[in-house]
């Protein structure tokens, strides 16, 4: 039995991007608990994240998760063309100076990072809306929702100011089974009248590289 990831969407536009975030976090709000079990990796080495400026240190990331009766992959491809979602349980990563757990809601469910490029295939940039609110629509995207506790965490590329601004490239390989990205994203809500926020302060960057990324479980 596999479990569900989060909704897919098209996160190539800003106001999806977002909505994918919020949609994630709904998801795996405190209040959707799973059984008390821990989540267990398997399968070998799917990539590895490295994470600095507000979060800092690195993440080894799985083939597969497996939690209670459920088993998913630790990358996987939504149902919409050139997007992508990598799974992460129970975080350590530091915040605000200290060692922290960083999970989905909780303790079995996920943080998912979302990768959404144009087209499989190609070394993309991701855009600063500041500079052409237009451009969040044809170019890469990228971001990050986490929890400590009932906080919510949230950083997304394509947005951004004048002062605070997102940067970076997403490669993939043909079919998107692997890929690497470098970007640096803005707390969720800056520069925009979406009225989402988050706790998050400060600039994100997060590198890091994927491969053997599933499958749809739609396809």
């Amino acid at each position: 039995m596999s479990k569900p990831g989060p909704p897919s969407c098209c996160a190539r536009r800003l106001a999806c991007a977002l909505a994918a975030l919020t949609a994630a976090s709904a998801l795996s709000g405190p209040t959707l608990a799973l059984a008390a079990v821990t989540p267990k990796p398997g399968g070998g080495t799917l990539g590895k994240f490295t994470f600095s400026k507000a979060l800092s240190g690195s993440v080894t990331e799985p083939n597969t998760w497996t939690v209670g009766y459920f088993k998913s992959a630790g990358c996987q491809k939504t149902v919409d063309p050139g997007e992508l979602n990598i799974a992460f349980y129970n975080v350590k990563l530091m915040l605000n100076g200290k060692t922290t757990v960083l999970t989905g809601g909780n303790s079995t469910l996920p943080a998912f990072l979302f990768v959404s490029v144009q087209k499989y295939g190609n070394k993309e940039s991701v855009a600063n809306s500041s500079s052409n609110p237009a451009s969040g629509e044809f170019m890469a995207s990228s971001g990050i929702t986490l929890w400590v506790g009932r906080e919510q965490y949230g950083w997304l590329t394509n947005s951004g100011s004048a002062t605070v601004k997102s940067s970076g490239t997403i490669t993939t390989n043909a079919t998107g089974t692997s890929g690497s990205l470098d970007v640096t994203m803005v707390p969720v809500g800056t520069g925009e009248t979406s009225g989402l926020t988050s706790k998050a302060k400060g600039l994100l960057t997060v590198k890091g590289s994927w491969s053997s990324c599933a499958k749809s479980a739609a396809s």
